[in-house]
């Protein structure tokens, strides 16, 4: 005959649900378990179904619920100890002096200690509930009146007898030298002044510096000078694709919010690029001393005169971006998105419309330095002087319009703080014209 058995597992671990399906279980409880797996089992508890650990239960079977303190089957209580009640009709205390002295020994003699130990330590001695320590009364410390004598300050160690110092017992200076007290440092000959100055032919064998030649000095400046005008037309080209395209593509901001902004930028990058080109086909594998760039920098010195336009928007430039971002909120979350372009290599917009001043203002630099390490009868050494003084006069040219372009500025500042006053402008037009 086959008969269903309900199973049921007592809570012997507490346990806290972690998702809907699981149960919460407290110690004690009483769980209808009604499929088991390997590690969870399924069960009932107060009417709600969900799993828990198999390890939080000990296993009931039977047919109705277990009771949680019920006797197990194979349980047999101990048997109980009889009890029984000590009568004592007189005390058992026996005083000290009524003790027997043991044989061969006087009364209150003190007993022998044959191995002679020491009494143990107060900490190392068991105590039971049952001893009694004796604790003696505390005693008041003496004052310090009562211990105080007249010995006892402590005696001052003999001085020392006094000394006077005299000017001869001070250590004695020892003489400067000649050269230091005349401040002049002595002549040398020509032939070690000429032995100082000429260079070593190789380098020395302790592994020193040699020191450079004018041939390699001048090679490291050409190659500096192309490099920079490359890595300057890279950082255009970052301006022109991430700033300026994405912008004028969007619609996000005119042309002529972008003109205010960016100026002619797009045109001084074609200028930049044929100084480039054409500095590649003067150098291509020609070593520093027959490098002849002279003639590259006389040829398009009159295209960098299209910086004065730049150069002179250059503050309205700065000021246009800090606008735009106050006005324009959509500018500014295009600009943002714009700076985190690894092209931009952490700079901002404003890093990148400061560098057409920086490199224009770098050429008369690195002429002056080229000139500086080639020699007078160098070929390249007349068309260097000349580019040198045609880059001079296109920077000085773009500074007087920056410099005028900074004053029309002012003054059209000044006309908006002043009501009613619109002729400002022309005004300083007619001076101009007088002054012309």
């Amino acid at each position: 005959m086959t008969h269903s058995t309900e199973l049921y597992a007592t809570v012997v671990c507490a346990y806290e649900a972690k998702r809907p399906a699981e149960l919460t279980l407290a110690i004690g409880d009483q769980v209808k378990v009604t499929k088991q797996g390997p590690k969870n089992w399924i069960g009932t508890l107060n009417g709600k179904v969900g799993s828990f650990p198999s390890t939080c239960v000990e296993l009931e079977t039977g047919g109705k619920i277990p009771q949680p303190n019920r006797p197990s089957s194979s349980y047999s209580p101990a048997p109980k100890s009889p009890s029984f009640t000590v009568q004592r009709s007189q005390s058992n205390y026996i005083p000290s002096n009524s003790i027997p002295a043991p044989l061969g020994m006087t009364p209150g003699a003190t007993l022998p200690n044959p191995l002679n130990l020491p009494p143990p330590p107060a900490g190392l001695v068991p105590k039971s509930p049952s001893t009694r320590t004796y604790i003696p009364p505390p005693q008041a410390l003496p004052s310090f009146n009562e211990v105080s004598g007249i010995d006892d300050e402590p005696t001052a160690p003999p001085r020392s007898p006094p000394r006077t110092l005299t000017i001869s017992d001070l250590p004695k200076i020892p003489p400067r030298p000649t050269s230091e007290v005349n401040n002049k440092p002595e002549a040398k000959s020509a032939s070690e002044e000429k032995t100082e100055e000429a260079p070593p032919a190789e380098a020395p064998a302790d592994g020193g510096q040699r020191k450079r030649t004018k041939d390699e000095l001048r090679r490291e400046c050409i190659t500096e000078i192309y490099q920079t005008e490359k890595d300057y037309i890279d950082d255009l080209e970052t301006m022109i694709d991430v700033f300026i395209f994405p912008l004028r593509t969007m619609e996000i901001a005119s042309e002529q919010v972008l003109y205010s902004i960016f100026s002619n930028v797009e045109v001084l990058i074609h200028c930049n690029k044929e100084m480039l080109k054409a500095l590649e086909e003067v150098i291509g594998d020609k070593t520093g001393g027959n490098v002849q760039i002279g003639g590259v920098f006389t040829k398009l010195a009159d295209y960098f005169k299209m910086y004065k336009v730049f150069c002179a928007n250059q503050q309205q430039s700065l000021a246009a971006v800090d606008l735009q971002c106050k006005k324009n909120p959509q500018f500014k979350k295009n600009l943002d998105v714009c700076h985190s372009d690894p092209r931009c290599r952490g700079l901002f917009l404003q890093s990148f419309l400061i560098k057409p001043i920086q490199r224009v203002c770098k050429y008369p630099l690195f002429l002056r330095e080229l000139i500086r390490y080639t020699p007078e009868d160098h070929p390249d050494h007349t068309d260097l002087q000349s580019a040198f003084e045609k880059i001079n006069e296109v920077v000085a040219n773009i500074n007087e319009g920056q410099r005028q372009a900074e004053g029309l500025q002012r003054i059209i500042d000044l006309q908006k703080l002043i009501d009613g006053v619109d002729t400002l402008v022309a005004l300083e037009e007619i001076f101009k014209k007088k002054e012309i």
